[in-house]
């Protein structure tokens, strides 16, 4: 079976339990065990698109905290620099404090 991912791999097996031959009552029980794995996949689907917000929401603090360094150093704008400075110290916070917690 060809599976990009392991929620690819369970849709795919809960597809062919609903399509497959068998006796009424394996079709039956495993029909139910597939339906029982939803929620905890919908969950897993959940949680890695929340761990690749929070990876999102960090890289673009560190590279606010960049280009703000950047700016406020070399004087070019040293008031936009220090609110990104500021910008991205506050998006690496927001990005870290779930795992802290």
């Amino acid at each position: 079976m060809l599976c990009i991912s392991t929620h690819s791999c369970k849709i795919i097996r809960l597809v062919e339990n609903l399509f497959s031959v068998k006796s009424e009552d394996e079709e039956i029980h495993e029909i139910i065990d597939s339906w029982k794995e939803l929620p905890r996949l919908f969950l897993d689907i959940i949680k890695q698109a929340f761990l690749y917000i929070v990876y999102i929401t960090f890289f673009i603090g560190a590279l606010l905290l960049i280009i703000g360094v950047l700016e406020w150093m070399s004087g070019w704008n040293e008031i936009a620099g220090k609110k990104n400075i500021i910008r991205g110290v506050i998006l690496i916070i927001v990005s870290t404090a779930p795992m802290i917690v």
